[in-house]
């Protein structure tokens, strides 16, 4: 089963691949620059199921369905043997104890955002080996609290998915790396090259 979601995965992402782009910017890399792009597909499960038993001209069935959604991680490029990161995280700040006046004492630090961390290493014969780390925080909705002395205070209540996992992909290729539910997590990683189109702004899902 999991080979069958992998393979038909495989599909998936040549339809979607022109979709999940960010306003383009030629940049000029170091010959010894690797690219590592991140993609998440949150499927219901009828719809995994499917896309493991769909033909190849089926696929863009489950790609065009309205409850299938794609999230774009941050692109990064690294060189081997160094770790790369990228925290586009922002922080909300909440009161959460109060001392005997009333007032705030003790506070909580809630980070909402994508966070991603890659470290390449090339083994013997050039295989690659990719240690990644991926943080997904949504805010669901904001609740209101009462402070003892009658103050308002508002926090996020924050849906979170999040992996670490080491994988040897293949240079070029979408490689699933991690399978959970509803979230099905993508990697693909590109040798050098001399110039490469990177983004600037918000993923355009097409």
């Amino acid at each position: 089963m999991r080979s069958s979601v992998s393979m038909a995965v495989m599909l998936v992402m040549m339809s979607l691949v022109a979709g999940c782009r960010t306003v383009d910017t030629q940049v000029e890399l170091s010959a010894t620059q690797y690219t590592v792009t991140t993609m998440m597909l949150e499927l219901p499960q009828e719809s995994i199921e499917f896309l493991a038993s769909a033909s190849q001209s089926n696929v863009d069935t489950v790609v065009n369905r309205r409850d299938t959604k794609m999230t774009c991680f941050p692109t990064i490029h690294l060189i081997p043997d160094k770790t790369k990161e990228i925290d586009n995280r922002k922080s909300y700040v909440y009161p959460l104890e109060f001392g005997a006046d009333g007032k705030p004492n003790r506070y909580e630090n809630v980070k909402t955002g994508q966070l991603i961390s890659t470290t390449l290493s090339l083994l013997k014969y050039g295989i690659p080996r990719l240690a990644i780390s991926l943080y997904d925080s949504n805010i669901q909705k904001w609740k209101t609290f009462k402070s003892p002395i009658g103050e308002k205070y508002k926090y996020p209540v924050c849906f979170v998915r999040q992996l670490s996992t080491v994988v040897n992909p293949a240079w070029g290729q979408w490689e699933t790396v991690g399978l959970a539910g509803e979230h099905i997590i993508l990697v693909r990683l590109d040798q050098p090259t001399n110039s490469f189109s990177i983004g600037t702004g918000s993923p355009i899902i097409r």
